[in-house]
């Protein structure tokens, strides 16, 4: 059961069927039928926060089961989740409470509208735009009461890109849709693959930043639907990714360690963009060495050598 503000609901399956695979679980309200205790609470701590009510099996009473829930909530989500500054999560068991915090400080570029000039010179035709307003230098704060601070920062660039009618009309949930943004989250510290984001992580394909998009998932929304809109998607990150290479000097002084590379994990649907992408660099490999007098020791990188 989830009590929010002046919302009480639960979840059930309702019993309805959507398909051979089992039922949709969806919330419904509990209206004013709730718990004595639970109106209590409510009553106390009327739109101060949202508390969940979960039921625990006997075989998980006195195990760390549900701190380990709480450790496993992915950090990044902040960064997608724009509104939302902070998000912190207390966990009450047996009269011991674990507190896990995360906060998102955000800083706007200053030379944003100069980045944006940049990129439409060096793109000249290209679908897609940067939204100035949208980009900025992150600072991503995560507290736990059993753990040291951890601090992350990224960069983050936006871009508006336009929907063809054609595309957007396969989709019965993107119909009337004549424009979507897609989201670059650079970290300033290159030591791990973050997962693919529509608003939430979906899953890992590898990629040494985030991309976070409008993308149409699976029922599971454990992967990205193979349709038109997400093709058409797809198909503009390359530019979008090199254009940021050309132009961002942080990103330009370590694309190579950027550039999507095919492994053994990398799920089928995904290998287009990266092989475009590897395509796009080698055109454009010449204004991308070109900062700060590093050619030469790009040049020594086994990872560029392949390119040239």
């Amino acid at each position: 059961m989830v009590l929010s503000g002046n919302f009480c609901f639960r979840f059930g399956s309702h019993g309805r069927r959507h398909d051979e695979m089992g039922r949709y679980i969806t919330p419904y309200s509990l209206g004013d039928v709730m718990p004595a205790p639970v109106q209590q609470i409510k009553e106390r701590d009327e739109l101060l926060r949202t508390t969940f009510y979960l039921p625990t099996k006997s075989a998980l009473v006195g195990t760390n089961f549900a701190e380990e829930v709480i450790l496993s909530i992915n950090p990044f989500l902040l960064l997608s989740l724009r509104k939302l500054a902070k998000l912190r999560l207390t966990l009450s068991v047996g009269g011991k409470s674990i507190v896990s915090e995360l906060q998102c400080t955000r800083v706007p570029l200053s030379n944003s509208d100069g980045l944006q000039r940049s990129i439409k010179k060096h793109n000249p035709g290209a679908l897609f735009s940067l939204l100035p307003s949208e980009c900025c230098c992150a600072t991503l704060l995560q507290t736990h009461s059993n753990r040291e601070k951890q601090a992350d920062e990224f960069h983050i660039f936006s871009f508006t890109l336009p929907v063809p009618d054609d595309v957007a009309v396969e989709e019965n949930d993107r119909t009337g849709v004549d424009s979507t943004t897609v989201r670059f989250a650079f970290p300033t510290v290159l030591d791990r693959t973050f997962p693919v984001f529509a608003g939430l992580p979906v899953y890992d394909v590898g990629l040494k930043f985030i991309v976070d998009a409008d993308w149409v998932l699976v029922t599971s929304r454990e992967s990205v639907h193979d349709n038109s809109f997400n093709r058409y998607i797809r198909s503009q990150l390359c530019g979008m990714l090199v254009s940021l290479m050309t132009t961002v000097p942080f990103i330009r002084k370590e694309f190579f360690r950027f550039l999507p590379m095919v492994r053994d994990q990398t799920p089928l649907w995904w290998r287009p963009f990266i092989s475009e992408t590897a395509q796009l660099v080698k055109k454009q490999l010449t204004d991308i060495l070109k900062t700060h007098g590093i050619e030469r020791q790009l040049l020594a990188n086994p990872s560029v050598l392949e390119l040239v």
